[in-house]
């Protein structure tokens, strides 16, 4: 009945401007599948003598009534939804217009829409009721960079139970839906949405139908339904630059056009009549009076051509659509799509083929005319941002946990908690201008993927069911988190590492340098010396060589050689064996070995950069770690770090080397053991496309520039309190201290010591031969020897000669110069005798 109203007030206003030419009203009602009655009363209306003919909307009984007025050439006016024609089927409706937008620029501006800077939609379900509507977005399905995430489409029915539908979208844990749905429905359909969290301030809603405005959807307005809702509808009151400054304006819109169609018909009304109303005054223009079949309008071609080449400018009314402009082909090309919420009736943003997508604030701050503040427009809007963000994460040291309470204090709300990431979310919230809540999650988990539940868990679920707006921890970047959810910059970079026990050293022995051999291998070189002094005092014994008297004395020589060999293996050894703390230096060192298990958190990050690397060094420690038993894997750090205490050196934990730094300079008997490996960042989760996300990077950035990311990480990372005493013989340049050789310097001492109680006693026996073969006194040899000791510049020693009478005790030296040895003497003697 709203298409016919709007038919009778159209020819009721186009009669009125000129009495010379009236327009007749013909209305008949079919329905959209009989064909046959259409045909014949098209005929039938034909034989009337009727000038043109609107509609219907069926596409099937459209194609009738076009090859009937095609053949006729009587002007056939469409004003609904029909697909793109092709050169070769306009030939038989090439009097027929359509002053319906095209569905190829309808997609083409919802494509510029969903990919413009505003909304940035980079994945969403599709939910439409009509397959038919689907080729208003064959642009959407051409683009290329939704071909990386996919687009999900959902259909329904009319009469279905909606609720299957968001329960499907739900599952599928998606915040951005585009729907297409008839406005009679619009209302059930969406309502069926709210018992699936689908209402939520981060939850995008899309509809494409442009009689959205009629289906009384304001009735959600509410503080709990939030979610973003946008539509499209056409509207006349447009100004500058996106139209002429002579559109006419209406704010305030006619029940009767109050639907797009009825807006339609009404425009395609005026746009025959002034079509007709050039031509009539025009010499050879009739009015058709023939039967169906039997003849031609010749005025026909040219009132559909005249149609075509009318301008906006040039009718009068003016269209309800503004800027209605055919193609050569019949089409219309040429619109303004308005972007609004239909919640509260406000309009955002402006599209055309000409300027695209433009801010409709900006169209109003140029615009040169006034125009009325709409009805809705003051209403507060409640799908805006939020303005605090609820902060999901987990208690877990040093990033986030409970404060202790001085005696007689009390906290409240986030002063309960304290950490890196706590004072991190302190600065953002001051950088960007917001509240926030912390809430910590049930289950202190991240957040991995159950594939047999097909569900999420820890703060990444709380992301995707709506429940926190930003997710903060250690929580590392990884591709399967980032399907579901999105990540800001890095605010901390890292690898993994292996956290193992550190044996306690040894305590200090001066005596250790005698370790590394046992007292049986001792007692074997003892022995085996023995045997080798004796084996060579009898091969010496055979020898004849060995009575001739040496020349120079190479066998102490030789002798002081082998004990300086013997003397550096012994410390080598010992060095060797003060350094080696074990046998593990690497993963690699780690997986060829059974002694000592290993194990990182069950569902992290580390754990998931095991399982699906492609290394194969990776993939046998990942194997390795699932053929433990017990079981290798943590539900924290903190379970691993006391697991490698107890273990003492039987299990070893692979973390992120942040984590694993923060825990070794606390625990003294924990230890690093290699370099790391697998590059890894942390960064904060917020929903998918989340609107504040880019705001968060740019506060990160700008925190990390003024050096406050390297102050938090100093403050809760490096350990002033802890001070740990190393213990062992080794410092940690890996030199000896005095408690590890001081052994060396004993030996040494005792040794000299020793062999200055040997040479004391040698050098008495030898006073005593010398007094006893003299037939001096011993007191006399002793001062004739220490004369000759305490002369230390003298490098030979001289013949000594005694006189003593027994009334006198001195002693002295012969005449024969210092520089005579006593052998010499003796020779020359000998000599002398022989020659008497």
């Amino acid at each position: 009945m709203a298409l016919a109203e709007a038919f009778d007030a159209a020819v009721e206003e186009v009669n009125a401007l000129m009495p010379e030419l009236q327009l007749e009203a013909i209305k008949h009602y079919v329905t959209i599948d009989d064909s046959i009655v259409l045909q014949d009363l098209s005929c039938d209306m034909i034989g009337n003598g009727v000038a043109a003919i609107l509609g219907p909307s069926s596409k099937t009984t459209s194609d009738i009534v076009e090859v009937l007025c095609n053949m006729t050439g009587i002007p056939h006016l469409q004003f609904d939804w029909h697909p793109q024609q092709s050169a070769r089927e306009r030939l038989n409706h090439q009097l027929t217009i359509n002053v319906a937008p095209s569905e190829l620029i309808i997609s083409t501006a919802l494509s510029d829409i969903l990919r413009s800077k505003e909304f940035d939609w980079k994945s969403f379900t599709i939910a439409y009721e009509r397959d038919t509507h689907l080729a208003r977005l064959q642009h959407i399905f051409a683009w290329k960079q939704l071909h990386k995430t996919g687009i999900k489409l959902q259909e329904f029915q009319r009469g279905d139970d909606y609720r299957i539908l968001w329960k499907r979208i739900s599952n599928a844990r998606e915040k951005f839906v585009l729907l297409d749905c008839p406005p009679d429905i619009l209302v059930e359909v969406i309502n069926a949405s709210i018992g699936f969290n689908m209402t939520g301030s981060l939850n995008n809603l899309f509809l494409t139908d442009l009689n959205t405005h009629t289906s009384r959807i304001d009735q959600f307005y509410s503080r709990e339904f939030s979610v973003s809702v946008k539509a499209i509808r056409i509207r006349s009151y447009v100004p500058p630059p996106v139209h002429d400054e002579t559109d006419v304006f209406d704010n305030e819109v006619d029940n009767r056009f109050s639907s797009l169609s009825s807006q339609l018909v009404y425009d395609a009304v005026v746009l025959f009549y002034n079509a007709v109303l050039q031509l009539s005054q025009k010499p050879g223009f009739y009015t058709p009076q023939f039967s169906c079949g039997r003849g031609f309008w010749q005025p026909g071609p040219l009132v559909v051509q005249q149609m075509k080449e009318l301008t906006p400018k040039q009718v009068k009314p003016p269209y309800k659509t503004q800027r209605l402009q055919l193609t050569a082909d019949g089409q219309r090309e040429d619109f303004n799509l308005e972007v609004y919420n239909p919640i509260i009736d406000r309009v955002t943003h402006i599209w055309n083929k000409d300027f695209q997508l433009v801010d409709y604030e900006k169209i109003r701050e140029n615009s040169t005319q006034a125009m009325k503040q709409r009805r809705l427009e003051n209403k507060e809007d409640f799908s805006r941002k939020p303005v605090v963000y609820t902060v999901a994460t987990r208690v877990g040291k040093p990033y986030f946990s409970w404060r202790k309470e001085p005696e007689g204090v009390h906290y409240e709300g986030n002063e309960r908690f304290e950490g890196y990431a706590v004072d991190l979310i302190y600065e953002l919230a001051r950088e960007c201008k917001f509240d926030f809540v912390f809430e910590p999650v049930r289950d202190n988990k991240y957040g991995s993927y159950d594939a047999a539940t097909d569900e999420w868990d820890g703060i990444i679920r709380q992301l995707i069911d709506n429940n926190a707006q930003i997710g903060i921890c250690d929580l590392t970047i990884t591709q399967a988190r980032r399907t579901v959810v999105d990540f800001t910059v890095p605010f901390m970079q890292l690898g993994i590492s292996i956290l193992s026990y550190k044996q306690p050293p040894a305590q200090a022995d001066i005596y250790g340098f005698l370790n590394p051999y046992g007292v049986d291998v001792w007692l074997y070189v003892m022995v085996a010396m023995l045997v080798t002094a004796m084996a060579l005092i009898l091969a010496g014994r055979m020898d004849p060589c060995e009575w001739e008297a040496p020349v120079v004395n190479e066998r102490r020589e030789q002798e002081r050689e082998n004990i300086w060999h013997l003397h550096n293996t012994i410390l080598a050894a010992f060095i060797t064996s003060s350094k080696m703390t074990g046998n593990i230096a690497s993963l690699h060192d780690l997986i060829d070995q059974n002694k000592v298990k290993f194990g990182t958190i069950r569902g992290g990050a580390t754990s998931v950069y095991f399982s699906e690397s492609n290394d194969t060094e990776n993939r046998m420690a990942w194997n390795k770690m699932l053929s433990l038993k017990p079981d290798a894997f943590t539900k924290n750090n903190e379970e691993g770090v006391d697991r490698v205490k107890v273990s003492r050196g039987t299990y070893a934990f692979l973390m992120e080397t942040t984590n694993l730094q923060y825990y070794v300079q606390r625990n003294c008997e924990l230890t690093q053991i290699g370099e790391s490996f697998g590059e890894k960042h942390y960064g904060i989760a917020v929903p998918l496309n989340a609107h504040f996300r880019s705001n968060l990077s740019v506060g990160i950035l700008k925190l990390s520039e003024r050096g406050v990311l390297y102050n938090l990480k100093s403050k809760w990372f490096n350990n002033n309190e802890t001070t740990c005493d190393s213990g062992g013989t080794v410092n940690d340049d890996g030199q000896f201290d005095m408690d590890a050789v001081g052994g060396l310097f004993v030996v040494l001492i005792v040794g000299v010591f020793i062999s200055f109680v040997i040479g004391i006693g040698e050098f008495l026996w030898h006073v005593h031969r010398i007094a006893f073969k003299e037939r001096i006194k011993p007191m006399v040899a002793l001062k004739g020897e220490l004369n000759f000791l305490l002369r230390v510049w003298l490098n030979r020693k001289p013949l000594r000669t005694y006189r003593e009478s027994r009334d006198s005790t001195s002693t002295g030296y012969s005449s024969l110069g210092p520089l005579s040895s006593t052998a010499s003497v003796k020779k020359k003697k000998k000599s002398k005798n022989r020659s008497e």
